[in-house]
């Protein structure tokens, strides 16, 4: 008598199981292909994301590979429970093997670079208005950002208040934003002015550290908050300009 092989329900469900699917991301895909492939990989994560979930609601496993090089995002990319999978169908997000993949939430800057024409140190580039910027990274190194057009720097100060010395501020320290700074007298020509309140000459003296700054003297009835076109306030008699309201 002949023996029928056995059959378990483990082993038909094995039988039946659907197949993986594996995703494909690439900088140089598009959300047109098919992304099963290495040759049809699609751009966005956004997509790869869409096509995950529904392949693993069919109840295949899935495996979303990102090829090498830095994937930028449209908008926030945002995992729920529903990008995990099941048990039976798992999805999973990796690198391509043997590659490494960057995820950034910035923007590629398109536009021309050109120098600046008042300051041949600044790169000036016109990304369009209403955008926020708070950093710039080229090659993958964060660049100092120039204060355009106040092109104004924290460097080649000189900080003495009230007759004595003033500490550095830290933050700009931290940030080698300070190197050439000091803190020291800047010995005016006409005195001190917190010993002498009516002293109007500000010139520094010859050896002055403010001169070896850079510090260049200019005349006080020239120093005011007055507008482009409007005459400069006067001075008041210890050489600085009368307080206005805050526009």
């Amino acid at each position: 008598m002949g023996v029928a092989p056995a059959l378990t329900a483990g082993t038909a469900m094995a039988a039946h199981a659907p197949s993986g699917r594996d995703i494909y991301v690439s900088a140089s895909g598009s959300d047109r292909n098919s992304g099963h492939s290495t040759r049809q990989p699609l751009l966005t994560l956004a997509a790869a994301q869409a096509a995950a979930r529904k392949a693993s609601r069919a109840g295949h496993p899935v495996h979303v590979w990102v090829r090498g090089g830095t994937c930028h995002l449209a908008a926030t990319l945002k995992f729920s429970a529903a990008d995990s999978g099941s048990t039976s169908a798992p999805v999973a997000y990796s690198s391509y093997p043997g590659e490494r993949a960057v995820l950034s939430g910035g923007r590629r800057v398109t536009a021309a670079w050109k120098t600046d024409r008042q300051n041949d140190t600044i790169r000036v580039a016109d990304i369009g208005a209403h955008r926020k910027i708070d950093g710039l990274f080229v090659g993958g190194t964060r660049q100092v950002l120039a204060r355009y057009p106040d092109k104004y720097t924290a460097d080649r100060n000189l900080f003495w208040a009230n007759g004595g010395p003033v500490a550095l501020p830290g933050v700009w320290s931290a940030a080698a934003l300070d190197t050439h700074s000091v803190t020291a007298d800047p010995r005016f020509a006409g005195g001190s002015p917190w010993d002498s309140p009516g002293m109007t000459d500000y010139t520094p003296v010859a050896d002055s550290p403010a001169r070896t700054l850079g510090f260049v003297s200019f005349p006080m009835n020239r120093f005011g908050t007055g507008r482009k076109g409007e005459a400069t306030p006067p001075t008041r008699s210890n050489g600085l300009p009368p307080r206005s309201p805050t526009p």
